[in-house]
């Protein structure tokens, strides 16, 4: 142990440390459980009333969401009917929800260090009752009668402030950076001093064993059990209306024409749901073989490819999604040939972009990807700008022309121009083009800022100014929008003008909105309403095209039932969500060991790979409009595979100036060959 610190400086050890204070830093950050701001003793009273309206089927209260450093469990294990029972009978648990439906009026009081900018979400729906929130000794009742299933967001903001703890949170987000640079530091070393066989002695993979084929099988066959299970498909209201658009060819622009094309064709040709779902399938597994063998190619020997190529369908985020009829599977799967490709050109250090119909092949990635989300288009073109500017000598003009071109300029034409003519593609509805701003305008109402007159006035004529505040959701866009008083005539792109403005005149109001809005990005912590999953058709959406699926709509119970166990088993528990259903716990461990090879091992190119993930977690920055998890689908597809090739790159060890200078000796007559990465080479 002494020798192995002795090879080490002081510089190196010093560079180690600070980049695991600052990742620490980045994963308490992303776990807002103990919040800076939340340092203010809070009393909270909840009461279920048992009023019921009189258009009301039942008194019900659920509470959907509770303030951050509020346990539920407080509130449950503190709860006292009408029968005078104390514990769990007035207010249940359902996981992360609270719920009262019997033994009311029924009360459940707590102290607690809660958010004093956190917010209580009310389930409304026709069985709801009345509900009457105290904190800090002044109360509000609340009607949770509604026919359109929705909720209500109740801000503590509106409540009196309770006093400052004595401690606050300081020493606990203190004690808590400190666990994770030690646990972060002990990574970075133990992966340092226990490494795969080096590079200079690690012979090349043989193609027998990690071609496309062979890698892509362990995905073929569990998506097609889940395809079992799930026969013929599985389908939201959504998919229904994509397969309803489809069989009436009659599209709208809202919804990407590509994929529905692409996957629904074949089935709409064949009569069968399931045919689209066989299809999508293939494409989904051979794009996973297709990134693992290109792993392979990096002489880091048979383990990374398997592991990547085994392991990345059997996560539950991965495989219960496979027979999904959305668009963000074949778009899953477009984002993992992309980072393919990325692959060999950083492997071969941008050699394999010298070849034309690599280049052509590429940009019809880029296309694919930009015409199948409507957040697909940035991402291309960050990956486009990216590549160009790397490698542009090797580019050359007319590369660089057909990777911009694939990006950028066809999506435009194909959106534009060729598919209006058409006479079968309507433009986006114009309500829809205003529910970004729409949902912005709400947090400015909801967060008190000072809006012009004229931009009060425009509000009013959509909704009441108290129902933009009482409606709003940082987290999604999605009950605002949906309302039913809501004046979908009076709202549109006319709306972005008075957003923007908003915003340049309210900006730390604009930034904490967006950074709410993309929780699914960067926080850890579980958010609701992130996964829904029908693992199969609802009997509601046999209607019109699909009626004639009801027949044929039959999975295999002990399968189906058996994914429905899974889906349950990994919601069940905090840390399985975070584990399988947090696409923040992912990229910082991405950043984790692109970092490392970045900034430790001075390793360039290997760490880049990361770019085409990056790339669409970006794109979605702006365009994002709730936690639903499939907008991040990609992020496991090829991610994952990512996170196991950069820990394979971190734990293989160095190399001396001497071997790398006999591997590119070695590798001069073959500019394909995988070869590793070196402080030299990488810079």
């Amino acid at each position: 142990m002494k020798s192995y610190f002795d090879r080490r400086s002081r510089s190196d050890n010093a560079g180690l440390l600070l980049y695991c204070l600052v990742v620490a830093l980045l994963a308490v950050v992303s776990w807002p459980m103990l919040p800076l701001a939340s340092g203010h003793e809070t009393h909270i009273k909840v009461e279920a009333t048992g009023v019921r309206n009189p258009a009301g089927k039942g008194s019900e209260v659920w509470i959907t969401q509770m303030p951050a450093g509020l346990d539920a469990d407080c509130l449950a294990d503190n709860a006292v009917g009408a029968s005078g029972q104390r514990g769990a009978g007035a207010w249940e648990r359902r996981g992360k929800v609270l719920v009262s439906y019997k033994d009311q009026p029924a009360v459940a009081e707590c102290d607690a260090v809660a958010d004093p900018n956190g917010s209580f979400r009310f389930g409304m729906h026709a069985w709801s009752g009345e509900v009457v929130l105290t904190v800090n000794g002044v109360s509000r009742k609340i009607e949770l009668y509604s026919l359109q299933p929705g909720g209500v967001n109740v801000s503590l903001s509106d409540f009196p402030q309770g006093k400052i703890a004595p401690r606050g949170n300081l020493l606990d987000v203190a004690l808590w950076l400190v666990a994770l640079t030690a646990l972060f530091w002990l990574m970075s070393t133990l992966l340092d001093m226990i490494s795969f066989r080096r590079a200079a002695e690690m012979p090349a993979a043989r193609p027998a064993l990690t071609g496309v084929i062979p890698l892509s099988l362990p995905s073929l066959l569990i998506f097609a059990i889940v395809l079992m299970g799930t026969w013929p498909a599985q389908m939201s209201a959504d998919s229904a209306a994509e397969w309803a658009q489809l069989h009436e060819v009659n599209f709208n622009l809202a919804v990407p024409v590509l994929p529905i094309l692409l996957i629904g064709g074949p089935g709409l040709a064949f009569g069968s749901i399931g045919i689209s779902m066989i299809v999508q399938i293939i494409l989904l597994s051979a794009a996973i073989g297709y990134l693992c063998s290109e792993i392979g190619k990096w002489r880091l020997g048979l383990a990374p490819p398997w592991i990547a190529a085994v392991v990345t369908p059997l996560l539950p985020s991965v495989a219960l999604l496979s027979s999904m009829f959305w668009k963000d599977i074949p778009f899953a799967a477009f984002v993992a040939i992309l980072t393919a490709m990325v692959l060999d050109v950083l492997r071969t250090r941008g050699q394999a972009l010298a070849a034309t119909r690599f280049q052509v092949v590429l940009a019809l990635v880029l296309f694919a990807i930009a015409a199948t989300r409507l957040n697909g288009m940035i991402a291309s073109a960050l990956v486009a700008l990216y590549l160009c500017y790397v490698f542009h000598p090797i580019l050359a003009r007319r590369g660089v022309l057909v990777l911009l071109a694939g990006a950028i300029a066809a999506p435009i034409l194909w959106n534009a121009v060729i598919l209006p003519a058409t006479g079968r593609v309507q433009p986006i509805p114009e309500g829809y083009a205003g529910l970004l701003p729409m949902h912005l305008l709400s947090a400015m109402v909801a967060q008190g800022a000072d809006l012009p007159v004229e931009t009060q006035e425009k509000l009013q004529t959509i909704l009441p100014l108290d129902e933009w505040k009482q409606n709003y959701n940082c987290l999604t866009a999605v009950p605002l929008f949906f309302r039913p008083d809501v004046q979908k005539a009076r709202l549109g792109r006319d709306l972005l003008p008075y957003a923007f403005h908003a915003a340049l005149q309210h900006p730390l109001v604009a930034l904490h909105h967006f950074a709410c809005m993309n929780a699914l990005n960067w926080q850890i912590s579980p958010t609701d309403g992130s996964i829904g999953l029908p693992l199969g058709i609802p009997p509601d959406l046999f209607v019109g095209p699909l009626s004639q699926y009801q027949v044929i709509a039959a999975p295999d119970l002990s399968i189906n039932n058996a994914l429905h166990q899974l889906l349950q088993w990994t919601l069940s528990e905090t840390w399985l969500t975070v584990l399988f259903w947090r696409p923040a716990l992912l990229q910082l461990m991405l950043v984790f060991m692109a970092g490392n090879l970045f900034l430790l091992r001075r390793e360039v190119l290997p760490a880049m790979s990361i770019v085409p993930v990056v790339a669409t977690t970006l794109s979605l920055v702006p365009l994002i409009s709730s936690q639903d998890f499939r907008y991040q689908y990609c992020l496991y597809v090829a991610g994952f595979p990512v996170l196991v090739f950069l820990t394979a790159m971190v734990a293989r060890g160095r190399l001396k100036p001497a071997e790398v200078a006999d591997l590119r000796r070695s590798n001069r007559h073959q500019p394909r060959s995988p070869v590793p990465m070196s402080p030299s080479a990488g810079a």
